[in-house]
Parts: C-alpha cells; sequence; structure tokens
C-alpha cells in the first residue's frame, strides 16, 4: 500500500538534507537580490570585527542613536558566525551563500529536532512549514539571526520535554548570544513547559529552571561590554512597547507591527487555524474520552506546552508583532505533529487502510500553499526588496568624494544598511531599528519622521519639520537647518521615487547642491 513514511530508515537523513539543500539553493539563487537589506548591515559588522578585533565595540556609523553612545551589539554571537563569509571578493556572493547555508541547516535541524520528539513524517512537516505562510518562507530567505534564534527555541523545547539540563543551558546560552534581545524567549519556553508537567504528573522541575536562568546569563556575559547590550536590548524590547502603547511616530518595519492587513489574515492566519482547530477537537474528544491518557505522561506535557506556546505566539503575532509568526507557525507545526502522530500510533491500521488518501491529502495542502507562497516570495516580496545595485554608485560616489567622517542624512532608517555596505568612511544618521533614535532623542526622531512619510510643511517655498507631534510653537525648524544643525549633516541621499516632495524641495533650494544623481538615487551637498 501506498501511504506516508515516518521516514526513519538508515539514510532518510541524507535524503532529506540533499532534498532541503536543493530547495534552499532553488530560492536563493533564482534572483541577484538580496531580499532582505539588513544582511547588507550584519556582513559588513562582521567584516569590521575582522578587521578591528572581536572585542571591537566602538559604532559610530549610526550617529544619531543609543548604539552609538552605549557602544554594545545584541547580535554579536551571530556576527561572529558570519565572519567566513566575509572573505568573499565579491561580498553580495557571500550574503547569498550565508543564506543558504543558513537555510539548509535549520530546516535540517528542525527536521531532526522533529524526528526527535518522535513527531511521525518529519519531512512532511518541514516541507509544509517551508511553504505554508509567505511571511515565514521569506524569512527562511534572509540572513538574519531569527532563523537561528528560531531553531534553538525549538531545541529548549525539546531538551526541555526530555528534561535535559545541560542541554537546555546550551541552547539558551547560544540564542541569548546570537540575539540577546529575545533572550525571554528560552524562559517563556521553560515556564510553559514546566507549567504543562505540573498539570499532567504534578511534578514541577526547578533544575529546568536554574538551567535555562543560567544558559541566559551565559548568554549574556560572553560578549563585549554586555552591560551596555543589555540596555540596547531594553530599548529594542521595553521602549519599543512603550511607543506603540504611546502611540510614538516611529516608520517600523512590518514585521514589527501587529496585524492589521486583511490579506494577511486571509493568505497567512486563516490556513494556520484551518490546520491548528481539527488538531485541537481531536485532543478535546481524546481527553473527553479518556484516551488522552493513555500515552505517556512527557508525550502528554509535549502536546500541552505546544499548544500552549503556540497560542502565547499566535497572540503576539496578532496583537504585538509580526516577528513572532515564525515561532507560532512552528509550535503550531510541533502541537499538530504530536497529535497526529498520536492518532497515527492509535489507528495504525486505519492509516494503513487509507494511505492513499493521507498522501494525496498531504500532497494537496503543500500544493495549495505552495501556489499562494510563491506569488508572494517569487513576485511580490521581491518588487518590494530594495535593490542594492540602485545604491551602490551612489555609496561609491560618496566614499570617493567626501571626508571622513562626513556625516550623510537619509530619510528612511532602512538606507543605512546598503549605504553602510558599500561605503564605511562616512557615517549615517540612524539605523537598525527607528527606536534606537527616538531612544537617543525623542524630538530628532519626530523631526525625521516627517521625512520619511515625506509631509513637510510648505510655507512660501520653504519646507519646515517640527520637533513634536502634535506640532507646538518653537518646536517648528525649517528643513534646511534641521538638516545642517540638527543632524550636523554634509551630505543627503535621498531616493526621488520614494521621496518625490523632499526630492523637489531639495531641487529648488539653492541652499543644496546636486552632486550626484541616476534614476533611482540622487546626493545633495549641504551649503
Amino acid at each position: 500500500r501506498c501511504y506516508i513514511q515516518d521516514g526513519m530508515n538508515k539514510y532518510s537523513w541524507v535524503w532529506a538534507l540533499l532534498s532541503l539543500a536543493v530547495l534552499s539553493g532553488a530560492f536563493q539563487f533564482y534572483s541577484p537580490k538580496v531580499f532582505d537589506p539588513d544582511a547588507f548591515y550584519h556582513i559588513t559588522h562582521a567584516k569590521i570585527y575582522r578587521a578591528q578585533g572581536l572585542t571591537y565595540s566602538e559604532f559610530p556609523w549610526v550617529q544619531f542613536s543609543v548604539i552609538k553612545d552605549l557602544k554594545a551589539d545584541i547580535w554579536y554571537g551571530f556576527h561572529l558566525l558570519l565572519i567566513p563569509l566575509t572573505f568573499f571578493s565579491d561580498p553580495v556572493l557571500g550574503i547569498k551563500l550565508g543564506s543558504f547555508l543558513l537555510t539548509t541547516t535549520v530546516l535540517f535541524s528542525f527536521y531532526i529536532l522533529l524526528k526527535k520528539l518522535a513527531i511521525r513524517w518529519p519531512w512532511f512537516w518541514v516541507l509544509l512549514f517551508f511553504f505554508f505562510i509567505p511571511d515565514t518562507h521569506f524569512r527562511f530567505l534572509v540572513l538574519r539571526p531569527h532563523l537561528i534564534t528560531f531553531v534553538l527555541s525549538i531545541a529548549v523545547f525539546y531538551f526541555a520535554i526530555k528534561k535535559n539540563n545541560p542541554g537546555v543551558l546550551l541552547a539558551s546560552a547560544g540564542l541569548v548570544f546570537i540575539h540577546l534581545a529575545l533572550g525571554w524567549i528560552p524562559a517563556l519556553i521553560i515556564l510553559i513547559t514546566l507549567i504543562s508537567a505540573r498539570a499532567v504528573s504534578n511534578k514541577f522541575e526547578l533544575k529546568l529552571l536554574f538551567a535555562v536562568l543560567g544558559g541566559i546569563a551565559v548568554g549574556v556575559i560572553v560578549r563585549p561590554n554586555f552591560l551596555g547590550a543589555l540596555k540596547v536590548a531594553y530599548v529594542q524590547i521595553v521602549e519599543l512597547l512603550l511607543a506603540k502603547f504611546n502611540h510614538i511616530p516611529l516608520r517600523l518595519g512590518s514585521e514589527l507591527r501587529p496585524v492589521s492587513n486583511l490579506s494577511l489574515v486571509t493568505h497567512e492566519i486563516l490556513p494556520l487555524f484551518l490546520v491548528v482547530c481539527p488538531a485541537i477537537f481531536i485532543l478535546a474528544w481524546a481527553i473527553k474520552n479518556k484516551i488522552f491518557k493513555n500515552i505517556s505522561k512527557t508525550n502528554q506535557t509535549a502536546i500541552t506546552a505546544g499548544l500552549s506556546l503556540s497560542l502565547i505566539f499566535g497572540l503576539m503575532t496578532i496583537f504585538v508583532a509580526r516577528r513572532a509568526i515564525d515561532l507560532w507557525v512552528g509550535f503550531s507545526f510541533i502541537f499538530v505533529g504530536l497529535v497526529f502522530s498520536f492518532l497515527a500510533d492509535k489507528y495504525i491500521n486505519y492509516i494503513h487502510k487509507h494511505g492513499r488518501a493521507v498522501t494525496a491529502g498531504g500532497v494537496v495542502l503543500i500544493l495549495v500553499m505552495l501556489t499562494n507562497t510563491l506569488y508572494y516570495s517569487l513576485f511580490k516580496y521581491p518588487r518590494q526588496s530594495p535593490d542594492h545595485r540602485n545604491f551602490k554608485p551612489a555609496a561609491e560616489w560618496l566614499k570617493d568624494n567626501s571626508n571622513d567622517g562626513d556625516i550623510v542624512f537619509h530619510s528612511y532608517w532602512d538606507n543605512f544598511p546598503i549605504l553602510f555596505f558599500y561605503d564605511q568612511k562616512n557615517y549615517y544618521i540612524n539605523g537598525m531599528d527607528p527606536v534606537f533614535l527616538h531612544a537617543f532623542d525623542p524630538g530628532l526622531n519626530i523631526k525625521l519622521y516627517f521625512f520619511s512619510i515625506d509631509k513637510l510643511l510648505f510655507i512660501q517655498g520653504e519646507a519646515f519639520t517640527c520637533g513634536a507631534n502634535p506640532c507646538v510653537p518653537g518646536t517648528v525648524i525649517s528643513a534646511h537647518d534641521s538638516i545642517k544643525k540638527d543632524f550636523k549633516a554634509k551630505y543627503v541621499f535621498v531616493e526621488p521615487m520614494r521621496n518625490p516632495r523632499f526630492y523637489n524641495y531639495l531641487k529648488n533650494d539653492n541652499r543644496f547642491k546636486e552632486t550626484f544623481t541616476n534614476p533611482a538615487t540622487s546626493i545633495f551637498e549641504v551649503l
């Protein structure tokens, strides 16, 4: 009979690794574009460590950011991992290769962890995970620390279920070392797992709690200036939440905003509910008929904790930030996989008898998700991603024609990574996240905000920005004075298509001199 195999044969891991590598490579190299500009910042920071030493902590390239003052790197471990990629003569190839290796490694690690959790058909779940949601698929194509955070979070969960204290400590330490701002995730996973274990068996493994706290502490302190790094992480977590709560104007990336678009609900969240809800009904049926108690306490804990974590990260995705969606999908599939594995063990003859239908259902599910995801990944996301090739001529002009340390004004914080990638001679306004500018100076953040939304106030040919929202007397300042005096800029980098009103103002004000232009970018000298 033809039914889905659980992949437990001797060479299944080889087949899984090769197939996942082919998938990763196909998506990474089909386009010359780098889909996420953050990769340019990360690999350039790694290049700085290679040149300046692993304990170098200065970062003057973002002049109006708490990162410059605190001199700390919350992605320190990730940047160390990227150092080998900086030896390529073509750094863009280094980014592409790094993305390929990272995607393949994380997907394969997820596959191994699912097998270790005794989830049937692990390759099916990994494949479904890769194609299921456009957001998560996009995250698997970029060179960012979040992928490592994801797989180490699953590892913390696995070690907690197995009561492996050294494993919890090491996985937690690794996660915090790679991405300090998400260091709370291991503690949350352990807490939910301990509560679930307590509900199932009336046992509370305090050693797991000590292990995760120890791991977090190790991940924090094994970096230069860990106190400064903790302050930067506080800004990115607590001050960002406070800024959102107080409706502070911030040009946040879409992943830091809660879900608000109807298409996101119908194309991403609704399919997840359609997979998770049947598993919840099966679990409720098993509990009602006292079948759930017949499985091991370990599996009961894993199912209960998996569902709880799925719901928690789901609420975070919907109401706090879309960034949590990869963990929502990951723990959802762990929960669903465990429930259906339990069902398969209980009714193995039914699975064998209806194996063709089960296989067909799985194939149809992947094909349906594949169609939706490919639309976003092959057409929509690449179209929205900035093309680094458009920035290169302007950045190289700056490098060749400016003085060391000249400040370049740019309206958008996401201009920084690519400019920084091509030109480390100059300094810039802000980068990574706009909250770092807000924490440095709230008034400067609001002044820049009006530039970034292209809504300067024009009065008799003069453009004005404002240091408060709403504007109050004494906070209005001319755009020229703000650029020259507040931001101390020598040059202005602008994208005419993205910032048309600001570009026209620069073009028509004789206090700015256009020194470089092409269809995508322009540079003005501040006179």
